[in-house]
């Protein structure tokens, strides 16, 4: 699948940023001095590895426009880190006190398949949305993948994202002035990204719980939907989008690229909330049913919430059943009034 095509049926899974809900994760903080900010952090990479998680870069954002998005006190960065032998990049919000502080990830969507480009448009993350996502409360988290953005290589596989996100974590622990919280991780996932939060959960036991809005469930789980599925009740492009994928992922359920690329829903031990759109042309209402099936009947504890809306829904009102369901699991998500 070329470049070109992406006008097309491939940028239904580009959820929108997160920058477009301005101001409603960020407060109405202004300008502040420097003696009121977070803490100043350090790289400590003394040997300059090229290990997977190892920080190439980090740079503070002065204060100017950006910090009148945020929180009072908070600082931004832009790191960039090593994974998979690719510089790539993300953003960091850091509150201001010693902390430890649980730590926010959000996770962009993105194409489900590999493929020989680059993409830099939506939902490709900025220094906007970056001020804009910035927590009263927490560290804030937002890498953008391989292929993505600033990030340098092709277009990831979900798996490759979720290496990507993992090694970005992971470069979190070589900064100087940056305090954690363990098991204090929560992810927030659109679209592809909410399979890349789960399959964090799978291997990360720092996660504590998982917000998914309207999120692809992985490949063995989007084939068993449609193949649940009768033909008639898929529209042109979900037809499309299936053959996308078993052309991409190979005939061959048993595959290494299937596994990889797919979530074992009795690994998922953490709290999951599911957002999905009543009108989402992209992850239709019953996959994101099919998916709740799939992780009840596993025994996690999940719960499903429709709301108005299409793909991967951002509103405030979407934001505020985020934050009542997330008060409960340790986390205050803080919402500007």
């Amino acid at each position: 699948m070329g470049a070109s095509v992406r006008a097309g049926w491939p940028l239904r899974l580009l959820a929108p940023s997160i920058g477009l809900l301005a101001l409603a994760l960020a407060g109405c903080g202004s300008v502040v001095g420097t003696s009121t900010l977070g803490p100043a952090l350090t790289i400590d990479n003394p040997t300059h590895s090229k290990a997977n998680g190892s920080p190439i870069s980090l740079r503070e954002f002065p204060a100017g426009p950006y910090h009148a998005l945020m929180p009072q006190g908070q600082r931004m960065y832009t790191l960039h880190y090593w994974s998979r032998g690719l510089d790539l990049q993300g953003y960091l919000d850091v509150p201001p006190g010693k902390g430890p502080f649980p730590v926010l990830v959000y996770l962009h969507g993105g194409d489900p398949t590999p493929e020989p480009a680059h993409w830099t448009g939506a939902p490709v993350y900025n220094p906007k949305a970056a001020a804009e996502s910035a927590n009263a409360h927490s560290i804030v988290f937002i890498p953008n993948y391989g292929g993505y953005g600033p990030s340098h290589g092709n277009i990831c596989s979900p798996y490759d994202c979720v290496l990507d996100v993992e090694n970005g974590l992971k470069a979190l622990s070589h900064l100087g002035g940056l305090y954690v919280k363990a098991d204090a991780t929560y992810p927030f996932g659109f679209s592809i990204g909410g399979y890349v939060a789960m399959a964090l959960a799978e291997h990360d036991p720092q996660v504590r719980a998982l917000v998914l809005d309207s999120p692809w469930p992985g490949a063995l789980a989007f084939e068993a939907w449609a193949q649940q599925t009768h033909l008639s009740r898929m529209d042109a492009a979900d037809l499309s989008f299936w053959g996308m994928v078993k052309s991409a992922f190979g005939p061959n359920l048993q595959s290494v690229l299937y596994q990889e690329n797919s979530v074992q829903f009795n690994k998922m031990h953490v709290p999951i909330l599911i957002i999905a759109g009543t009108k989402d042309n992209t992850i239709p209402p019953s996959l994101a049913r099919f998916l709740y099936d799939r992780l009840h009947a596993s025994g996690v504890e999940v719960k499903l919430q429709f709301v108005p809306g299409g793909h991967a829904p951002i509103t405030l009102h979407v934001y505020q059943l985020v934050q009542k369901w997330l008060l409960p699991q340790g986390f205050h998500l803080y919402i500007s009034t």
